[in-house]
């Protein structure tokens, strides 16, 4: 079930992985983040509306930007996943690109 839904809310360039037990990983590529956001809250209702299982989905989107490392991207993804767990669940939460927190990760000065 969540894979039919994950796999008809993206194109054909995007890469969807199995991330952990219950988890996944969309790459959208080519994206702006709007369409990432846009993209995550129609999955979420999609899995809401589905009348077999009582299921919910929590996910977190973050945006790469240039000069992030992608422990980096895949450290603000996990910490939006759990935002929206921790804020109840069933939600979409994005983690905005800090740059002060980039330069601080990486040894720069703020």
């Amino acid at each position: 079930m969540i894979s039919r839904i994950l796999e008809t809310s993206v194109d054909r360039e995007d890469k969807i992985y199995r991330w952990g037990g219950e988890e996944f990983l969309l790459f959208l590529p080519h994206s702006p983040i709007a369409r990432a956001l846009m993209v995550a809250e129609a999955i979420r209702q999609a899995v809401s509306e589905y009348q077999t299982l009582s299921v919910t989905v929590s996910i977190g989107v973050a945006e790469h930007h240039d000069g992030e490392a992608i422990d980096q991207l895949f450290y603000r993804v996990d910490k939006a996943l759990y935002a929206a767990k921790n804020d109840g669940r069933n939600r979409v939460t994005r983690m905005p690109f800090d740059s002060a927190e980039l330069l601080r990760n990486s040894g720069g000065a703020a």
